[in-house]
């Protein structure tokens, strides 16, 4: 008895000494970083920060009495330790997912509301560590740590320089031009740069998270002021999203299904064209596979880890795109059809959840304060899109059809555009989600899904397609292309398992062919894959270039081409209304900073451009204003006359380059 006595003393002192630790450096951080926090808010905020010096004292007085009193330290080891081993885990640790969120209302209360924190350094770091602290805390570190052999970091690394190659190259060219909702997005990075914003728990362009525009801003550092700076970190994010989908696939349905489903993904032409997009849409779909891909390993395997993986994504998501919330939505329905069809399972998992939860609500609490103070910009992106309101009640007026009637046919048409309506709007291929090729595969799969595993990873999948049916059909434009990226990796993972099923049955039926089948079911994936790379590639794109030959985003595009290059200083005198105005399209703000544009609305004889004195004047006019260009250039004389023309010969615009010193 008596090693077994020593291993337990030996034990138990390790635990006192990191329980009195994490109890005395808790209380000294959470001391230091109000004080910090208290010299830097204004004096009326100042009180906001009492309640942390409270508890920061409450945990320093706590971990000196465990320190000196024996009688102190046995009573609250029983007390943590009853509610630690519920959760699989130290008592110490417990005392850390106890502070975690602590840090995070710190790191509120430091960061403040506004364009610029009010301590910065200790709003992120209190943060960064009320998060670390949740990790820390929440995982078993008794349990068995997960392999991942050699061949699937190889496979992993394969499909994520495909779907790179395949993403990155010639962004600035494929879409054909930088798009002002992009230029947009680009601008408010830029004032990140600038200095003139670095609160990343606000919300910025389109009351959208600010924290996109601060990542955004560390590739524009890099390569200036370019369409790649804002797009090639969403090729990034798309091709780590096809890695994600892949090991998810593997996990669930194993290697073949979940190779499938990445290469798949990596051509899908609807999520390469986002992921040459610079906008935050393309996110979404890694949160999505990360967040309910690990929540299923974590269920099924019964694994803290997994837990902790869906708690960072659910809270990163909600820092993106708005359709992000619905993760929640599909948990909590997850969670009722367990309470239905698991119950006991889910008593055995009601620890994990917390645990999941908790830091999920870590990570996102600064925002949701945010929220709570401008609850305006929390709603902002479903009344802007939203059918239920003023759309419904004009449909109603216009159609006759009663508002239950109308809210069924788009709920149909969200639910069609995976195989049956083209999606429209921001991407409108004329085409569904899936063409022929892949919505075959994906009818099988699910096909095989009722008929044959309709179990857990069902449940994910379904509820996951589920949502995206009624978030497109909900919603104005339906089905909105840019509402569905976060159902890509979903639609690939169905795919992909419809094809590895099919195979497999063909397998079961002709032993004596399984390797013929193995190397069919490769050669119709790359005929899949094949179809989509040339769909887009090669039929979309020179379209949409003939449909946009005209349209003010190409002449915004060839606008900041040309003025790219011009030093600080330069004047522009656009004269483009009623058709166009200089500040319409941000594009090319973003790209040419430097240039001061100024919108010309009124007739040249009438505009008062004394202010036109700078050394260096573009006069831009697009063919509605032609008869201006002769006035301008007597006025204005030995300038340079050019033409913008299309590659049909079609007139895009004129410029006129004035130059006061030749």
């Amino acid at each position: 008895m008596q090693p077994s006595q020593d291993v337990r003393l030996v034990g138990n002192i390790d635990d006192k000494r990191a329980l009195i630790s994490c109890l005395l450096l808790g209380g000294v951080l959470l001391l230091f970083f109000s004080a910090q926090t208290r010299n830097d808010l204004p004096a009326d905020l100042r009180v906001n920060t009492i309640w942390a010096v409270i508890i920061g004292l409450c945990f320093l007085v706590l971990g000196l009495l465990v320190f000196q009193n024996e009688k102190v330290h046995a009573w609250w080891r029983g007390k943590l330790e009853k509610v630690a081993g519920w959760f699989g885990i130290h008592s110490w640790q417990l005392i850390l997912l106890i502070m975690s969120p602590a840090f995070a209302i710190l790191a509120t209360n430091a960061a403040g509301y506004l364009q610029k924190m009010y301590s910065p350094i200790i709003a992120v770091m209190a943060w960064s560590l009320g998060i670390t602290l949740a990790i820390v805390g929440g995982l078993q570190w008794s349990e068995a740590k997960i392999h991942v052999s050699r061949s699937t970091w190889l496979w992993t690394l394969f499909v994520t320089v495909l779907a790179f190659l395949v993403r990155g190259i010639a962004t600035d060219r494929v879409p054909v031009f930088l798009t002002g909702d992009e230029g947009s997005a680009g601008i408010v990075a830029m004032n990140f740069i600038k200095g003139e914003w670095n609160n990343v728990f606000t919300t910025g362009w389109f009351s959208f998270p600010s924290l996109f525009s601060f990542l955004q801003s560390f590739p524009i550092r890099v390569f200036g002021h370019s369409t790649e700076a804002l797009r090639i970190p969403a090729a990034l994010i798309g091709a780590l999203t096809v890695a994600a989908t892949y090991l998810c696939g593997k996990k669930m349905f194993g290697q073949r299904a979940g190779l499938l489903a990445a290469l798949f993904l990596s051509a899908f032409h609807f999520h390469v064209h986002f992921s040459r997009i610079g906008l935050n849409n393309i996110w979404d779909g890694l949160w999505y596979v990360v967040t309910l891909g690990a929540l299923w390993y974590g269920w099924q395997y019964e694994s803290r880890k997994g837990y902790v993986v869906a708690g960072i994504g659910l809270g990163f998501a909600q820092y993106f795109y708005s359709s992000s919330r619905m993760l929640f939505g599909i948990i909590l329905i997850g969670v009722i059809l367990a309470v239905v069809f698991q119950r006991a399972r889910l008593r055995q998992a009601w620890s994990h959840l917390i645990v999941m939860g908790l830091l999920a609500f870590v990570i996102v609490l600064p925002l949701v304060c945010f929220y709570i103070k401008n609850p305006v910009q929390f709603f902002a992106p479903f009344q802007r899109v939203s059918i239920l309101g003023g759309w419904l009640d004009q449909r109603v007026l216009i159609t006759g059809q009663p508002a239950w009637q109308i809210l069924l046919e788009q709920i149909s048409t969200g639910f069609q555009a995976y195989t049956f309506t083209p999606i429209l709007f921001w991407y409108a291929p004329e085409t569904p989600l899936l063409q022929p090729a892949a919505a075959t595969l994906f009818y099988i799969g699910l096909i095989f899904f009722i008929f044959q595993d309709t179990d857990g990873r069902f449940a994910v999948l379904a509820l996951w397609l589920a949502a995206f049916g009624f978030i497109g059909g909900l919603s104005e434009s339906a089905p909105a292309s840019q509402r569905y990226v976060a159902v890509a990796p979903v639609c690939a993972l169905v795919v992909g398992y419809g094809l590895h099923k099919s195979a497999q049955v063909g397998e079961q039926l002709w032993p004596k062919l399984s390797k013929t089948f193995m190397v069919s079911t490769y050669v119709i994936m790359l005929l899949v894959i094949v179809i989509d790379l040339k769909f887009y590639f090669f039929e979309y794109t020179p379209k949409s270039e003939i449909q946009n030959m005209t349209s003010n985003g190409t002449i915004a595009q060839y606008i900041a081409n040309y003025l790219r290059p011009k030093p600080n200083g330069v004047q522009v005198a656009f004269l483009g209304s009623p058709n166009m105005g200089y500040h319409s399209i941000p594009s090319i703000q973003y790209l040419a900073p430097q240039v001061a544009g100024i919108n010309i609305t009124v007739p040249w004889a009438e505009y008062d451009h004394s202010g036109f004195a700078g050394p260096n004047i573009v006069f831009i006019f697009l063919p509605e204003r032609q008869a201006e260009i002769l006035p301008v250039m007597q006025e204005y004389p030995n300038g340079l006359l050019k033409v913008q023309q299309t590659r049909d010969g079609q007139i895009l615009f004129w410029i006129y380059d004035y130059f006061a010193k030749r």
